[in-house]
């Protein structure tokens, strides 16, 4: 809903960049009306959306979202992802926020962040918002994976855990506290 500019091959601005296999182009909202862009937004505050039509229903159970490789402005914080079967479909689901995914993005590097969904998803149309953002939206790439993702960064707090036992010990130098926790599943993978 919100693009820099609508030319085919520029590094920054076309929706498609998000999707050229490029890490090194990049969509970009709209942020001047120099490059003949667009921003169909009612609202500055509305999020940003990019909408997807994968030609025929797809299944997939992961995605990935790579921020734009220079800069931080636009990078997608907080996301919400809309799967449907039609177009008119899609757009009820997000008017009701029947999203099938709602997160934050935890930034490790400027490397693809992977997440799993909790039960395999199959549609047409894929909406992509950005919500709650810094009146930017970017982003470099967006894949789907037909099988989970093995997820190679993950921050997780210990408030995610319950807490099983800890133990305390020390040595002539030093006191250690080692908490264990029990086991738990986060998106999809044993912990």
């Amino acid at each position: 809903n919100s693009e820099q500019n609508i030319k085919p091959g520029t590094v920054e601005g076309p929706v498609g960049n998000i999707i050229d296999g490029n890490i090194n182009t990049m969509w970009h909202s709209k942020y001047n009306d120099r490059e003949g862009g667009h921003d169909d937004r009612a609202d500055p505050k509305d999020p940003f959306q990019v909408t997807f039509d994968l030609g025929k229903d797809t299944s997939f159970k992961s995605f990935s979202y790579t921020p734009r490789q220079k800069g931080v402005n636009g990078r997608i914080n907080h996301y919400e992802i809309y799967v449907s079967q039609t177009m008119d479909e899609l757009n009820q689901m997000i008017k009701d926020k029947k999203y099938k995914l709602k997160g934050d993005f935890m930034y490790a590097d400027l490397h693809p962040i992977y997440v799993n969904f909790s039960s395999p998803q199959k549609g047409r149309y894929l909406a992509l918002l950005s919500v709650d953002h810094d009146s930017y939206g970017t982003g470099a790439d967006f894949s789907l994976y037909e099988d989970y993702s093995p997820l190679p960064y993950l921050e997780i707090r210990s408030t995610s855990f319950e807490l099983d036992y800890y133990e305390f010990s020390q040595t002539e130098t030093s006191e250690f506290l080692t908490f264990y926790y029990k086991s738990c599943t986060f998106d999809n993978i044993q912990y």
